[in-house]
């Protein structure tokens, strides 16, 4: 028999975890991995300008043994699994919803970057003070030597949560060189602005926008 551990998206396969030809062995994977199932900030996706929950699934399967005909299987919280074969030839044993961390893009960075890595890189290396705002979907942190990074969300939805977390987490870890204003007022969108153009190099238009779609359903 062969066994995989599978992440499904919404019912579509998005990425093979772990496989084994030993039922103890990845059952104790998958076990492991479900304890260990902690996100500081869970993914979601823009509906309607809001924010949705992304329904993810990580599946403990078998392969097919048609010698074994049709058996019981309940999952961890003990409901009968129907329906078991999830695709051609592989019939689950377990499945869990699980949480996946969110991504975020942070200007000249070539890949996204999650809650963790932004305090890790951005937040947390030098003890410079820091200023950090919503303006509209984007994330601005300036320090004291007028060096700015920007953090593109889906929604300003988003970016407030994003803000919010880092907020907390400075004041559980008591970190006080790091300011946070929340959501900026016109006057001082009408002064970042420009600093934001400089640095990024982005048309006011595009600086401007509330979200990663524009009216036309694309992102950039």
């Amino acid at each position: 028999m062969s066994y995989r551990i599978i992440l499904y998206n919404n019912g579509k396969k998005c990425k093979l975890f772990h496989k084994s030809t030993n039922l103890n062995n990845v059952t104790l994977k998958f076990s492991t991995m479900v304890k260990n199932n902690e996100v500081i900030i869970p993914k979601k996706l823009v509906n309607s300008k809001k924010l949705k929950p992304v329904h993810y699934e990580l599946m403990l399967l078998e392969s097919k043994d048609v010698s074994k005909g049709e058996i019981v299987v309940r999952d961890r919280l003990g409901k009968i699994i129907r329906n078991r074969e999830i695709e051609p030839g592989w019939l689950i044993i377990d499945r869990v919803n699980w949480k996946v961390e969110e991504t975020f893009k942070v200007f000249r960075k070539k890949d996204r970057m999650t809650c963790l890595e932004i305090i890790k890189q951005i937040l947390l290396p030098n003890k410079t003070p820091k200023q950090v705002c919503c303006v509209l979907n984007k994330l601005i942190i300036e320090d004291d030597n007028d060096h700015m990074e920007v953090i593109t969300c889906k929604n300003y939805y988003e970016c407030g949560r994003l803000h919010d977390t880092l907020q907390d987490v400075c004041k559980n870890f008591n970190i006080k060189n790091i300011m946070f204003f929340g959501k900026s007022t016109l006057e001082n969108r009408s002064e970042l602005y420009p600093k934001i153009m400089k640095v990024t190099g982005w048309s006011r238009d595009r600086i401007h926008r509330t979200s990663t779609r524009t009216t036309k359903g694309l992102s950039y």
